[in-house]
């Protein structure tokens, strides 16, 4: 769990990387958990979506080769940095996503295609 509260603060504070000071920006979007449904069973791992202007900063300072998302199909572009991954499209904006696993602390893509 530890290195799950590491990851999430380096992503955080990349969003104020490009700047001469830190930055703090409010992080907007979501977290969804992922495995068995059933009510006693541990959850599996969670996904976080991350909107709005600190996903705009993180899409800007990734130093990825923006490609089209065939995903989408819309003109969407896609940074990839492993499993980290953040998109432009001119109907969403900004966003940004990564999947973490709780029992192994992996990286996974935040969804799939």
């Amino acid at each position: 769990m530890e290195k799950i509260l590491i990851i999430l603060l380096s992503l955080y504070s990349l969003a104020g990387l490009a700047y001469d000071k830190p930055v703090r920006v409010d992080m907007e979007g979501i977290v969804k958990i992922w495995g068995n449904q059933s009510s006693d069973s541990e959850m599996s791992g969670l996904s976080i979506f991350i909107t709005g202007e600190a996903a705009k900063r993180l899409y800007k300072e990734m130093k990825a080769e923006a490609v089209h998302n065939e995903c989408f199909d819309d003109g969407t572009l896609t940074k990839q940095l492993g499993s980290f991954e953040c998109s432009y499209s001119k109907k969403y904006k900004y966003s940004c996503s990564v999947g973490i696993g709780l029992s192994d602390q992996k990286l996974f893509n935040g969804e799939a295609c």
